[in-house]
């Protein structure tokens, strides 16, 4: 790349190569079914997802033609040591949208149902001390204008893995 007069750092080649990607894949969905949403769904902590997975989620949002809607997971707890989810949803949300991109929040149900987040610093057990932390996130996304809902993962958390019982 650099040998044939390329000039971008090597995080914004891969930036752009993945923008290529969703935009590609887009334009294949589409002309498929123009019916079809597109979407995305990455990790919740917006400085690993643009510095190392190069995830350009600025452009995707903010311009036509990436995707039809973006479900970061923010898969944190209220009391996470690094990314409250408060926080977290409240950087999402503030991401310059193009008109046609919506924003849902992806939550988790495993930790829910594990009692514990490892990753969590000081909240880590916050899961087990208090049972209504699901809701209070819930609430939070519907307070939150411009957020259009929630997509739970996952949907074995709901019910007995051998039984299916709930």
């Amino acid at each position: 790349y650099l040998a044939e007069g390329g000039s971008l750092s090597l995080g914004d080649f891969r930036r752009e190569q993945m923008n290529q990607l969703i935009a590609g894949l887009y334009r294949a969905v589409k002309e498929v079914d123009r019916g079809i949403l597109f979407t995305v769904s990455p990790a919740g902590n917006l400085k690993t997802v643009y510095e190392e997975d190069y995830a350009d989620v600025y452009t995707w949002c903010g311009e036509e033609g990436y995707l039809d809607a973006i479900i970061p997971q923010i898969y944190f707890g209220l009391e996470h040591g690094t990314h409250p989810f408060d926080q977290t949803l409240s950087e999402w949300a503030a991401i310059p949208r193009a008109e046609s991109v919506r924003l849902f929040c992806g939550m988790t149900l495993e930790k829910a149902k594990a009692g514990t987040d490892p990753y969590a610093g000081n909240g880590k057990s916050e899961w087990s001390e208090s049972k209504d932390i699901l809701s209070r996130c819930l609430a939070l996304v519907q307070a939150e204008p411009d957020c259009g809902g929630v997509a739970y993962f996952s949907y074995q958390y709901l019910f007995h893995p051998l039984t299916g019982e709930p």
